[in-house]
């Protein structure tokens, strides 16, 4: 920390303190030391005097008392404090356009938060079976990006399983906190959260240690996911939700937006089928979707990333899945006492086979249990 850390906690954590006059202070008088030492007439004139409850509360230093706290609970706690002007602070989040994102935060961990190559991967936090394959096949496919940090709100659902798996996958990735670092909502992810911080992940978070949890914090959280991602990924989700806001956020900061197709009468693909309907996201069929449109290199030695030629995601066909592929592609459509009577597959088995063949989007299930290519 260097000798102006106290004063730029103190300053963001000013009554009526926004994070677009945070940079213009600072901007204007070269460090936050020095708004709390120049003429206050003069702070309140460079304010507009727009800003009566900050201006006010820099005159009576009212806020230096709890700095101090901070910066000890930091100290104890191995908490990097971050300000916007920082080599190590996340610099897309200074891009033309992100002026409201927040100039100073607070990082537990080791992952580079400015990696080449960033994504954000969102969604439902009641993800299905669906969302939840999809999500591992995700995150096993971006490891062969070269230079990566993914990114994600550590909620229940997508959150957890993106965190997980890139973790196991030795992927750097950081959650992003509604709250302080004194407590972890949820509850049930402080493991998960230990294993981040103490391997490739970290944890990021605007808000000062005792910062209690509350839902209006967390659609402000929702912005730095977005901001700092150069790629929002929104796996599954419902026609509302946190999700979908990460999505419209990111593509206000210009970012790209991809999102996973899912079947029409899944209430929790509604969200997705909609932004690629709308052309809010490209559909992202694999991870090649997302290298070939962001310009983004594969690690060296990789091999190339392919494209399934049946529109399946990310793996190649078991036999099983071969010999059903080939039997619909010969009848065109069948119902499964047909597949059962044509294969050599026993009824257990076809049951499970088709089922992976829709959730990797091969093959579709019509009125009537009957099956057809897509």
């Amino acid at each position: 920390m260097n000798d102006d850390t106290l004063y730029q906690i103190a300053l963001m954590t000013c009554k009526g303190m926004s994070c677009k006059l945070y940079r213009k202070l600072v901007e204007h008088y070269g460090s936050a030391k020095a708004i709390f030492d120049a003429d206050i007439a003069d702070v309140a004139a460079v304010t507009g005097g727009r800003a009566r409850n900050a201006v006010a509360c820099i005159a009576a230093k009212e806020s230096i008392s709890k700095a101090e706290s901070e910066i000890r609970f930091a100290e104890r706690n191995g908490i990097a404090i971050l300000e916007f002007r920082d080599k190590e602070y996340p610099q897309r989040l200074n891009q033309e356009g992100c002026e409201d994102t927040p100039p100073l935060l607070f990082y537990k961990g080791r992952a580079n938060l400015n990696r080449k190559c960033c994504v954000a991967i969102v969604g439902t936090r009641k993800a299905t079976p669906y969302g939840q394959a999809e999500t591992r096949r995700l995150v096993e496919q971006l490891r062969a990006i070269d230079d990566l940090l993914i990114l994600s709100g550590l909620a229940y659902g997508i959150d957890t399983l993106a965190h997980e798996n890139a973790t196991e996958n030795n992927i750097e990735n950081v959650g992003v906190l509604g709250h302080g670092l004194s407590t972890l909502y949820p509850p049930e992810n402080r493991r998960l959260a230990r294993r981040m911080v103490d391997s490739c992940g970290g944890l990021l978070t605007e808000y000062v240690s005792d910062t209690p949890i509350s839902r209006n914090q967390f659609p402000a959280r929702n912005r730095i996911i977005a901001a700092m991602s150069d790629a929002t990924i929104v796996v599954e989700a419902a026609e509302r939700g946190g999700a979908l806001i990460t999505a419209q956020m990111a593509a206000g900061y210009h970012r790209d937006v991809f999102a996973i197709a899912g079947r029409n009468e899944d209430a929790y693909s509604a969200g997705c089928n909609n932004l690629i309907a709308t052309g809010q996201a490209h559909m992202l069929r694999n991870v090649e979707d997302l290298t070939t449109w962001m310009g983004w290199k594969l690690k060296e030695g990789q091999p190339k990333i392919g494209v399934m030629s049946e529109g399946g995601l990310f793996e190649e066909q078991t036999p099983e899945e071969q010999q059903i592929t080939e039997l619909l592609r010969k009848e065109s459509v069948m119902t499964l006492d047909e597949i059962v009577e044509k294969s050599n597959i026993s009824l257990p088995k076809i049951a499970v086979t088709l089922l992976g063949l829709e959730l990797k989007k091969r093959i579709i299930c019509l009125a009537g249990k009957k099956y057809k290519l897509i």
